[in-house]
């Protein structure tokens, strides 16, 4: 059962690969299946350092080989990084900047590619040339985003495997990560809507004003959210083996055990779908900052679980 998992992500590797909208899919469909097989499967991260990525992509002609500069007429950001780093985050420039960094040489096939559209307003960036095939953990490159402080985005999507990211100050409307075997950090961005899905993923978020929706669509995801003392949230925990601890005083809504849990004011809703998922809460301190020794009086622990197993 090990085995037929770790072909399962290869399998999201290559999809993602090809084109990012049949990642979705694929990864729901796994979600699904893991939720009908009732139980919880190790995994092994080596799948994925041993996996080759064909990063296949249409229109090829149209991009610029290397990192740019571009003006602050930008709304959209789509990231196709399917290893290493993605940094993004806020500074006092005037215009959006990017690029990348490696240990190794690169060259025509293995440089980033970006194609900013025809109004300047949508800015798409590749790890590399297109329908090039390269073994994943092989480059360690690492990407970097500087966005103006004032600057507000509509929608910003990353798409990846194995690796880290991290977004300081941003403030975006919509955020949307696809991912596996990651590590994510928001630290201080303004989202509307907050949307992450993937295998084998932790992600620690610092929130001092709340999005209006989160989701989470996992297998085998770990949550942290640090959020202001006065934080309303309305949390349903959906799945197999989904585990909720809060920091922040809860009560439920109804009497059984798959209700929801409300916070405060319930005003942000909280929806964690998927396979062995653990949401943590935190209440930042009145000065905004982490302090999480200040929540072990109010630390409570709601188990979700979900299963279509017969007995």
């Amino acid at each position: 059962m090990v085995g037929w998992l770790s072909f399962k992500k290869n399998e999201i590797l290559i999809a993602m690969n090809k084109r990012h909208n049949t990642m979705r899919p694929i990864l729901f469909a796994l979600i699904a299946m893991l939720l009908f097989a009732s139980c919880n499967l190790p995994v092994s991260p080596k799948v994925l350092k041993n996996a080759t990525t064909g990063n296949d992509y249409e229109h090829f002609e149209r991009y610029t080989k290397g990192g740019g500069t571009v003006s602050t007429t930008v709304k959209d950001i789509e990231i196709n990084w399917f290893c290493d780093s993605i940094t993004i985050e806020a500074y006092d420039g005037s215009e959006v900047v990017f690029s990348e960094t490696s240990p190794k040489r690169l060259d025509d096939s293995t440089s980033m590619y970006y194609l900013l559209d025809d109004h300047g307003t949508s800015l798409t960036i590749q790890f590399c040339r297109a329908k090039v095939k390269i073994k994943n953990d092989s480059l360690h490159k690492q990407l970097h985003i500087f966005i103006p402080r004032d600057m507000h985005l509509d929608d910003i999507e990353i798409n990846g495997v194995s690796h880290a990211i991290t977004l300081t100050g941003i403030h975006c409307e919509n955020l949307e990560i696809n991912s596996v075997d990651a590590s994510i950090v928001l630290d201080g961005s303004t989202i509307g809507d907050l949307e992450v899905n993937g295998v084998d993923e932790e992600l620690t978020a610092i929130f001092h004003q709340m999005p209006n929706d989160i989701e989470f669509n996992t297998v085998d995801g770990n949550y942290t959210l640090y959020v202001p003392l006065d934080a309303g949230m309305t949390i349903e925990m959906n799945g197999l083996s989904s585990e909720l601890h809060s920091g922040l005083p809860v009560r439920k809504e109804g009497s059984h055990n798959d209700d929801a849990t409300i916070i405060g004011n319930g005003a942000c809703d909280i929806e964690v779908n998927g396979v062995d998922s653990h949401l943590t809460l935190y209440a930042l301190s009145e000065d905004g900052k982490v302090d999480t020794t200040s929540n072990y009086k109010y630390m409570k622990h709601t188990s979700n679980k979900k299963s279509n197993k017969k007995h």
